[in-house]
């Protein structure tokens, strides 16, 4: 029983680290477009016009999460999984904080949010993982690999929203997603567990989502006004010439 609960425990702390590794690895792409996209006029020819308008040649089908390919499979075998080859790498924090996000182009400010909130998924996993390896209720964290393993698809529309054009009200209805499914998540953590620490990192999380929120509610408001100036300017014109 105990060889199955650590083999439970390993794909539970699997799925959610994979979150944060799968994000880090998208944003870097994303960054190592952008760079290479200033480069020169050439290579964006090349590159097609996928997201010309941007300076892009990134599509948002190209951001997929490995752990959701490859957990698409019911009968997925846990006992392939070794805990230790889950260790993540220490510096992932480190690069991060390097800011390298300010590559994209993103003047509305949406993507630290994002990024804030998959680092709560990060928070979430790493805890949940040195929890979970100390409890011996083996039905419970079955349950909880289960749950983690439904936020996959959830962190692949965050992932896929961020990509340039940066829609804000896409990315705040996929981040509301993400963070309904972190919360039940959470919930579940707490109740397993007889833990509050899941609460944190959820109000964290909520935080930056309502910032986002406001920022894709302002956008909104000011693509009407746009769109209202258009239209009264052209009854003006149309006004004049009759």
């Amino acid at each position: 029983m105990h060889a199955t609960q650590s083999a439970v425990v390993a794909v539970t702390g699997g799925i959610l680290a994979s979150v944060f590794i799968a994000a880090l690895l998208a944003l870097l792409f994303i960054c190592r477009y952008r760079l290479c996209a200033n480069a020169g006029s050439s290579l964006k020819k090349e590159q097609g016009s996928d997201v010309q308008q941007h300076g892009f040649h990134v599509s948002r089908s190209d951001i997929h999460l490995i752990s959701s390919i490859e957990m698409e499979d019911g009968d997925y075998i846990m006992d392939s999984i070794d805990p230790e080859d889950l260790v993540i790498h220490p510096d992932l924090d480190k690069v991060l904080e390097s800011h390298r996000w300010k590559w994209v182009d993103d003047a509305l400010g949406i993507v630290p949010h994002c990024l804030q909130m998959l680092k709560g998924c990060h928070l979430l996993s790493e805890r949940l993982v040195t929890t979970a390896m100390a409890s011996t209720e083996q039905q419970k964290f079955v349950e909880l690999a289960m749950v983690a393993k439904s936020v996959l698809p959830l962190v692949d529309d965050v992932l896929r929203s961020m990509c340039p054009p940066i829609q804000p009200r896409g990315v705040e209805n996929r981040a509301a997603a993400l963070l309904r499914g972190v919360n039940h998540l959470g919930s579940l953590t707490e109740q397993t567990c007889n833990v509050s620490w899941p609460s944190d990192i959820l109000d964290e999380m909520n935080m930056h989502y309502q910032k986002l929120k406001a920022i894709a509610r302002r956008s909104e408001i000011q693509f009407r006004n746009e769109q209202n100036l258009e239209a009264d300017g052209v009854t003006i014109v149309e006004s004049c010439m009759t």
